[in-house]
C-alpha cells in the first residue's frame, strides 16, 4: 500500500525532529557548562528523542507554517534537555539552563527549522524521482501487434447429465468395507 506524501512528510519531519534535538541537546549541554553525557544518559537520551520524534510526525503542520515548527523544535530540545538533566550525575543546580546554553538552543532552533524544511523538500525530491523512475523503467515496451491468445471453446453439458451427476452417492463400495 503506497503511503501519501503528506504522511511521508510528516515521518520525515519526525525524524528530523527527534535526530536534531538529541544533538542540539548534547551539544547545548557541553556548552552550557555540563558534564559530557554517561553512555547510559545517550541512550535514555536517544529513547526519548525518538519516542518525541514518532510523537512529532503524528501531527500536521502545514506546509508553510514556521511558528508550529518552531514550537515542535523548542520542545524536542526541551524533552532532551530534561533527559540530559534527570540522568546527570554531577550537581545541576535548578533547571541548569546558562545564558550560553539558551543562545545555543536558540539559534539552532532557528537553524533546525531551515534544516527541517530542507529534508522535507529533500524527500518530496526524492518521491517524485523515483515515481519518474518507476513510469521509466516499470513500463513495458508494447508489442507491434497484437497478442494472439488460444481459448479452449466453451462446452455446454446437457441438462440432464448435471442432474443425474448430483445423484451419485460417494464412498468406498461396500465389498470393502470391513464390518
Amino acid at each position: 500500500m503506497p503511503t501519501s506524501v503528506p504522511t511521508t512528510l510528516r515521518r520525515v519531519r519526525g525524524c528530523v525532529a527527534g535526530g536534531l534535538s538529541g544533538g542540539t541537546s548534547v551539544v547545548a549541554h557541553g556548552l552550557g557548562g555540563g558534564d559530557s553525557p554517561s553512555t547510559t544518559s545517550l541512550a535514555l537520551l536517544v529513547v526519548a528523542c525518538a519516542a518525541f520524534g514518532a510523537t512529532a510526525s503524528s501531527v500536521t503542520v502545514a506546509r508553510g507554517a514556521l511558528l508550529p515548527l518552531l514550537a515542535v523544535i523548542v520542545t524536542g530540545q526541551t524533552v532532551g534537555h530534561a533527559t540530559l538533566l534527570v540522568t546527570a550525575h554531577h550537581g545541576h543546580v535548578g533547571l541548569g539552563v546558562t545564558p550560553t546554553m539558551l543562545a545555543f538552543h536558540a539559534l539552532t532552533a532557528a537553524i533546525d527549522v531551515v534544516l527541517i524544511r530542507l529534508a522535507e523538500s529533500a524527500a518530496v525530491w526524492a518521491m517524485s524521482l523515483l515515481h519518474r523512475l518507476v513510469i521509466v523503467l516499470g513500463d513495458s515496451p508494447q508489442a507491434d501487434a497484437p497478442m494472439w491468445v488460444a481459448v479452449s471453446p466453451t462446452i455446454r453439458a446437457p441438462h440432464g447429465l448435471v442432474l443425474s451427476a448430483t445423484a451419485v452417492t460417494r464412498g468406498p463400495p461396500p465389498v470393502l468395507i470391513s464390518h
